[in-house]
């Protein structure tokens, strides 16, 4: 492979897998708040807890994967941010209550944190440094479109569907995903990283959040 190739192999299933994710995501955020107002009689603030708590969720994912992705593997996060996304996929079918509904939206939205960040991880190791901006924005590109048509999408369905349906196409391209994951490499550090961050087993606010800038750049 030529080193100073964008499309690889990796780049094109990782470009694919946020596309869906992302897809997903999309379906879900223009949908799920009619279901639970529909199905379950929830009032508009309810309805509007469950739809915005996926994002809560996200944060969380992504505040502890970015500390210790580095010491567990960026493959291994990956595979398992997908597995427990498509896992929490697949609950949304069984799930009987508004209460269960939150803890689906609140796991999903952890799952897919750990996923995009260590998706985000692994493009920005496997491109050529002298073509990075080009391939970010290429990469940037997969949002974009899930953005343009997922809600499109969703509202579809629910227009010629029933939810069930969107649940199911859901966990169709949540196992698509999962699948593609399989096929992905571990990247290597290239010659400008200086390798793999020593996890600390003591707790700190400092491991998650960074604190340092140009005002305060004596802090620890």
């Amino acid at each position: 492979m030529s080193e100073e190739r964008i499309w690889s192999k990796d780049f094109i299933i990782l470009s694919m897998i946020n596309v869906l994710l992302a897809l997903i995501f999309y379906l879900l955020l223009v949908t799920i708040a009619l279901y639970c107002v529909s199905k379950f009689q929830a009032p508009a603030s309810v309805a509007g807890l469950i739809s915005g708590i996926f994002v809560i969720g996200v944060l969380f994912g992504r505040l502890g994967t970015g500390r210790i992705i580095d010491n567990v593997g960026n493959r291994k996060i990956f595979i398992i941010g997908i597995f427990f996304f498509t896992i929490t996929t697949a609950c949304y079918l069984m799930s009987n209550n508004l209460t269960s509904l939150i803890i689906i939206r609140l796991s999903q939205g952890v799952a897919f944190g750990v996923a995009a960040t260590a998706i985000g991880t692994i493009i920005a190791r496997i491109l050529p440094i002298h073509r990075y901006g080009e391939g970010l924005s290429y990469f940037s590109m997969s949002i974009v479109l899930a953005t343009a048509i997922g809600p499109f999408i969703g509202i579809m369905l629910i227009k010629y569907s029933d939810f069930n349906i969107i649940f199911i196409l859901n966990l169709i391209l949540a196992l698509f995903c999962l699948l593609l994951s399989f096929q992905v490499q571990e990247p290597e550090y290239g010659p400008h990283e200086k390798g793999k961050i020593k996890y600390e087993g003591r707790f700190k606010v400092t491991n998650f959040l960074e604190f340092r800038c140009c005002l305060f750049p004596s802090l620890p």
